[in-house]
């Protein structure tokens, strides 16, 4: 189609500068005043200009004229480039859908975590209640069956002084009665051993402020200044703990 238009446009400007001289100088027509012949030379040298000039420009190329766009063809395109921007829209959607549902895994592996860190913690805080409930409850066992203990360990001592009040009322020995306080003294030392009491020895020991308490000085001439020369009262150590310092006596 295009070539023929074009062929048509060519050769319309070929006839129209013959078409143009017609005019000018119609055939037959008589000569000018002035007694001028028809056909003269400057008529004909002007026509054939023109057809040179046309004649260059049918030797012309084709794509040297300007090529109109047909008819639908700009529409096309613009349909073209529409349906690549909606094609790359579409693919960001789809990629921003992707991470949107990647982080929502990630989220939900991050929620499950939590959870699961926090029952720990529920577990371990009850755990440690649960512990100290039963440190609490032994530490109170212990107290109540040690002091059982030492009660179980001093009952035999107290049957010996019952005894010991019965005999002397029964009879008037002295010397019987002494030995039975002796044997109920002797197994409250041992009782009160065995929970881990200890006499402090002080006699004839250098003074130790530490373990003794002086309450009196004398002189002495058997016993070098600052020695202990007698017990006044006597005190205890509980397991390598000072009950009470022993009062005492000290040469000067």
């Amino acid at each position: 189609m295009n070539g023929k238009r074009e062929a048509h446009e060519t050769e319309g400007r070929e006839t129209a500068p013959v078409e143009r001289a017609a005019e000018t100088n119609p055939a037959g027509a008589g000569a000018p005043q002035g007694g001028a012949p028809s056909g003269s030379q400057p008529d004909r040298d002007e026509a054939g200009r023109a057809e040179a000039g046309n004649a260059a420009g049918a030797d012309q190329p084709e794509d040297a004229a300007p090529r109109a766009p047909e008819a639908g063809e700009g529409a096309a395109g613009d349909d073209a480039e529409t349906d690549r921007d909606e094609e790359a829209g579409d693919a960001d959607v789809a990629a921003l859908k992707a991470r949107v549902a990647e982080l929502e895994r990630e989220v939900a592996a991050l929620k499950a975590q939590a959870q699961e860190a926090h029952e720990r913690f529920l577990r371990a805080r009850a755990d440690l209640e649960n512990a100290r409930k039963r440190f609490e409850r032994e530490k109170q066992d212990a107290l109540t069956f040690g002091a059982l203990r030492l009660v179980e360990r001093l009952l035999p001592v107290l049957d010996n002084f019952e005894r010991a009040m019965e005999a002397s009322r029964a009879t008037d020995n002295v010397e019987a009665l002494m030995k039975g306080v002796e044997m109920v003294h002797r197994q409250l030392d041992q009782a009160l051993r065995q929970e881990g009491l200890e006499p402090i020895e002080a006699l004839g020991k250098p003074f130790d402020p530490n373990v003794h308490e002086a309450v009196m000085q004398a002189e002495s001439s058997d016993h070098p200044p600052g020695t202990v020369i007698e017990e006044l009262q006597k005190g205890y150590t509980f397991k390598g703990r000072l009950v009470r310092p022993t009062m005492v006596k000290v040469s000067k």
